[in-house]
This record gives structure tokens, C-alpha cells and sequence, in this order.
């Protein structure tokens, strides 16, 4: 999600559905109150659970 992804491009890389993709955002969104992508992309760089791209 922090590199642009779409849901599309996430539920593959997750091998799961992307209604699944929906839900887990939006369980997100209203647990954290935010609305935005880039504020749950924020929340999970200052949580530490963001992991690159680059490591693989």
C-alpha cells in the first residue's frame, strides 16, 4: 500500500481476495479513525509494521 499498490495488486501479492483487501482497510480506517490511505501507510511506518520492497 505505501509503494502505490492497488487492491488489485495487494490481494495478488497476498494471495487473497480483493474484498478481503476492503475489509482489512476498512476494519483499519475505523479502528484508527483514518480516512485516508496515507494516514494508514503513516500509522504503520510509526508502528514499525511497514516492510519494504527492497529486501527482496
Amino acid at each position: 500500500m505505501a509503494g502505490g499498490a492497488t487492491d488489485r495488486e495487494i490481494a495478488t501479492r497476498l494471495n487473497i481476495t480483493e474484498n478481503t483487501v476492503h475489509t482489512h482497510l476498512e476494519r483499519l480506517r475505523r479502528k484508527s479513525g483514518s480516512r485516508r490511505r496515507a494516514d494508514l501507510t503513516r500509522l504503520a511506518l510509526e508502528y514499525g509494521i511497514f516492510v519494504s520492497d527492497s529486501t527482496e
